[in-house]
């Protein structure tokens, strides 16, 4: 005779999850806390329960001890390895729910654990912490950035990056960006490969901490030299320069090498732009981002559209007025 699924001992668990019921889940959990006893998996199993419907209620009812498993939740340990996925952690699933991330954080799980994973979109194997996937998964997981690319407006990105929807993933990657320890590290990488999106949504997510004149103190470049006293602007700048001088080594325009040159070249300076917008009205776009109203897309495109546009950042074929793409 087949052994039951996982799903039918907890069945009853996940349902009190689904309604985030923290009653229920502890009452459930009492049921079945022999079987989850015996099977090392179950407890994996529930907190990717509790992060896939993001049962806050329930996670404080289990890392708060409210339930006696006869084991320890250590959130510090990563899941148990599958053939497409190792080292992932608590905070690698929780990063859609900020409230989720807050409590992890607060109970001492890992940034710092790399998550190795295939990604079957550009059939290849990364490696990323909670941040850097959190960043990766709100690009590439979510359709309102479909069709877009770093050559493409940068208006329009920062435009749906402020859509309502966006509101919690950006809480989440704030909360992590400062739970980081050396995330100057990230940020020197994501500038060195000129990673235009990743700058952008950390601007939005932490913008004053990014701009901080002592963002990159200690930090060496990979020349061993200390950047420690330049600003994220400067270092841009820097980097727009270096690149400048490499492109100047291809004089067949058709070379590839060239055309990735010409390409970063393009992206380093929409992120010099980026940063002049931050420094006029970053302090807008963050109050903006921050409200509770319930706005529709439409509302936020105008709005901001405006915004933008007051800070120099324009886009002559956005359609303003009616807003057509929201």
């Amino acid at each position: 005779m087949a052994l039951p699924l996982y799903y039918d001992y907890l069945s009853g668990v996940r349902d009190a999850i689904e309604k985030d019921n923290s009653d229920e889940f502890i009452r459930h959990v009492k049921d079945v806390v022999e079987w989850i006893k015996f099977h090392n998996n179950s407890i994996q199993l529930i907190i990717e329960l509790i992060c896939e419907f993001e049962a806050v209620k329930c996670a404080t009812a289990l890392l708060g001890g409210e339930v006696d498993i006869g084991q320890g939740i250590n959130i510090s340990v990563p899941f148990k390895n599958d053939y497409l996925r190792h080292n992932r952690t608590v905070l690698h699933e929780a990063i859609e729910s900020p409230e989720l991330v807050e409590l992890f954080l607060r109970h001492g799980a890992p940034t710092h654990t790399k998550y190795s994973f295939f990604d079957q979109e550009e059939n290849n194997w990364k490696t990323m912490i909670p941040l850097t996937y959190a960043l990766h998964c709100l690009r590439h997981r979510n359709d309102l950035f479909s069709g877009w690319s770093p050559q493409q407006s940068i208006f329009t990105m920062m435009i749906v990056l402020c859509l309502p929807k966006l509101r919690k993933p950006l809480k989440a990657i704030a909360l992590l960006y400062r739970g980081t320890k050396e995330v100057e590290k990230e940020i020197y990488r994501y500038v060195k490969e000129s990673k235009l999106f990743e700058i952008a949504v950390l601007l939005m997510a932490a913008g004053e901490e990014i701009a901080s004149p002592t963002l990159f103190q200690g930090l060496c470049d990979d020349f061993g030299l200390p950047i420690g006293s330049m600003t994220l602007r400067q270092f841009v700048l820097k980097e727009i320069d270096w690149t400048k001088l490499l492109r100047t080594s291809y004089v067949d325009e058709s070379d590839e090498r060239a055309r990735e040159y010409d390409d970063d070249l393009v992206k380093l300076n929409s992120m010099l732009l980026l940063l002049d917008v931050f420094e006029k009205v970053g302090d807008k776009i963050d109050s903006f981002h921050q409200t509770t109203e319930k706005v529709t897309d439409s509302q936020v495109a105008l709005e901001m559209g405006c915004l933008l546009d007051s800070a120099g950042l324009t886009y002559e074929d956005f359609p303003l007025n009616g807003v057509e793409r929201f």
